[in-house]
């Protein structure tokens, strides 16, 4: 598939890359119907529905006045980021392209060392624009002023008023900053921004993003058939997968895609590229590839077909390793790792231990994520969900019907592995039948669940919170892997934790005090200076080759005796950290 995490949220920090849009992926239980409003006036009726999904299911209780404030405050928020992004788009392509030229360019002031853009205050037409409510906690008064105009409304604790307000207030800026949105598009603006202010997971859902998200999680889409990513600021395709368009026209990996449809890639994210990419079964999409040893850029036209989203990819590694790599939790994750677990099994005399890879892995449907972790357990519970009023607790036990419950394993995670991902983890380290290996997970432990509202549009709702089979909570602190690798200069690292996305809503913390400390901790400079001296890696570290994967290597060079046992593997990490020479 062109990009195997969900799309990412438009409004989320840059510095997600490849992860978040993901970082906003989500556990996806598809929910009953919301019960439509039949109301004379279909935007009025729009926001009851709304306010009665959210006050029936929404894990806290908010007060519906703080809402109709940030519909109001998201929407002008919308539309001065609308205008920064424009206006660091193109600056960004401007430097890139001199770079591209040979020329050493200054870097626009946003620019940041992973060539991703960040919030900047560059100067938007709605700068006067001011949104303000008394008092701040629950309100009963806001004012909207854009200059000239002002609007002033009493907020009454009646969902009604509240709703007539919302609708006035959008209104109000559609004439008064003549804006060229229609009323609908304007409020479904304010919607999504008020339901992502009251949680960072949950929105407002438009036909198309409604549409993408059920593609997602039934795991089929129109497509090409390629997995991309971003380096320097370029598409790249990471691998053409089997039986696809991509691959039947040659598409390599490390190609870089320099225009999609005659439209340049530069400057513009990973999301815009797979967004184009995609589309409408049996239509042409042309790209033009940059490739290594051609002299000239060249053009692919492809017929986009119904692609099936992989989940997992395999191999048998040396000493009679198996190695499965979990990308997501869509609707065939379960059938697939069966078939990679099969095969592995069935080559070369069989697994003698298992390598787990949930790397950048932003999580999906959840029950897939318990019928993964039931594979390899005997018995025990897996996970707790705990919603609010017409959710009630749920436990999820093994079945004892899995096959793979004696296999030695090692779980790999890091900071993209999130929510299903961290389901798995949690389950298999509390009982203790995995190994559990790299960096720590993101911490989304949060349940989103789906319902319908009119004219196909969609309400994406957190209903619930995940506990792990020790009662830990996975929110914000994520899992704390046995052997933790660390970065020296964390302040330098591009991942987001779910504890710094909460910054920007207004959902409660669920955790208390500190993340358990790990068994082990690595410091992942020495450890690659290490493996660079013991050859298992190369100088010339590619992101994308499985064959010279650090933390990969580490995993199988702890793989390497008779005995798996979780104390035995630790043991082994601390006998190999003890011969990392002393930090200068």
């Amino acid at each position: 598939m062109e990009n195997q995490e969900l799309p990412r949220n438009s409004r989320l920090p840059r510095k997600l890359g490849i992860v978040f849009l993901a970082l906003a992926t989500v556990a996806t239980a598809l929910a009953a119907t919301a019960l439509f409003s039949r109301r004379a006036d279909p935007q009025t009726g729009l926001i009851l529905d709304v306010f009665d999904l959210v006050g029936r299911y929404f894990v806290d209780k908010p007060d519906r006045r703080e809402m109709t404030v940030d519909a109001l405050a998201g929407l002008v928020d919308h539309l001065k980021k609308e205008v920064q992004n424009a206006a660091a788009e193109v600056q960004i392509k401007a430097f890139l392209e001199a770079r591209e030229r040979g020329e050493n360019p200054t870097p626009p002031s946003f620019f940041g060392d992973d060539d991703e853009v960040s919030p900047t205050p560059i100067p938007t037409p709605y700068d006067a624009v001011e949104v303000k409510s008394t008092p701040a906690a629950s309100p009963t008064h806001v004012e909207l002023t854009t200059g000239a105009a002002k609007f002033a409304r009493d907020l009454p604790n009646d969902k009604r008023t509240l709703a007539r307000v919302i609708v006035d207030g959008v209104e109000f800026c559609r004439v008064n900053l003549r804006l060229p949105q229609s009323r609908d598009e304007l409020l479904q603006l304010a919607l999504d921004a008020m339901m992502y202010r009251l949680d960072p997971h949950s929105g407002f859902l438009n036909l198309h993003d409604y549409r993408s998200l059920q593609q997602e999680t039934q795991g089929l889409f129109g497509g090409i058939g390629v997995e991309i990513g971003m380096r320097n600021a370029m598409l790249l395709v990471i691998a053409p997968l089997e039986g696809t368009p991509a691959a039947r026209a040659g598409l390599q990996s490390q190609d870089r895609i320099v225009a999609i449809d005659r439209e340049e890639t530069l400057g513009h994210g990973l999301e815009w590229g797979v967004s184009r990419i995609r589309g409408r079964v049996g239509t042409p999409v042309t790209l033009t590839i940059r490739r290594t040893g051609v002299a000239e850029t060249f053009d692919v036209t492809l017929v986009r077909a119904n692609i099936e989203a992989v989940a997992v990819k395999s191999k048998l590694l040396p000493g009679r390793i198996g190695w499965v790599r979990l990308m997501s939790f869509n609707a065939r994750t379960e059938d697939d790792l069966d078939q990679a677990l099969r095969d592995l099994d069935a080559a070369n005399g069989g697994m003698r231990a298992l390598i787990l890879d949930m790397r950048r892995n932003p999580g999906g449907l959840l029950e897939q994520a318990v019928a993964v972790a039931d594979r390899f357990l005997a018995s025990g519970l897996i996970v707790n969900t705990i919603g609010r009023g017409y959710l009630p607790e749920r436990e999820r036990f093994a079945t004892g019907r899995g096959q793979w419950t004696k296999v030695p394993m090692i779980l790999l995670v890091d900071p993209g592995s999130a929510s299903a991902s961290e389901i798995v983890a949690g389950a298999l380290k509390d009982h203790e039948r995995a190994l559990v290996l790299g960096f720590q997970t993101f911490g989304k432990g949060s349940v989103q669940s789906i319902f319908e509202l009119p004219n196909e549009n969609g309400l994406r709702l957190t209903t619930a919170m995940y506990y792990t089979p020790s009662g830990a909570s996975i929110q914000e602190f994520g899992i704390t892997p046995h052997i933790r690798l660390r970065v020296a200069h964390e302040e330098n690292d591009p991942w987001v934790s779910e504890a710094q996305l909460r910054q920007s809503g207004n959902f409660k913390s669920r955790s208390r005090g500190k993340p358990p400390a790990p068994d082990l901790e690595v410091d992942v400079n020495a450890l690659a200076d290490y493996a660079l001296a013991k050859g298992w890696v190369k100088k010339e570290r590619d992101d994308f080759n499985d064959d010279n994967d650090l933390t990969l290597a580490f995993a199988t060079h702890l793989l390497t005796g008779d005995d798996f046992s979780i104390p035995t593997l630790i043991a082994h990490a601390k006998a190999i950290v003890a011969q990392f020479p002393p930090a200068k």
